[in-house]
């Protein structure tokens, strides 16, 4: 799967969540959702230590 900066999944979740709302959730945001989750899993929880 293609991987998005931050700010342009941050952009496309704000589309994806403005479709969500009205009642559909589009290709590209179910796109969006498995590839933050997918990210979620690889990257290790942050500690509170930064």
């Amino acid at each position: 799967m293609k991987k998005y900066s931050y700010e342009q999944l941050e952009a496309m979740m704000f589309k994806a969540h403005e479709d969500a709302q009205n009642g559909i959730e589009t290709d590209l945001g179910k796109q969006v959702r498995e590839s933050l989750e997918s990210q979620e899993k690889e990257a290790p929880a942050p500690s509170g230590d930064v």
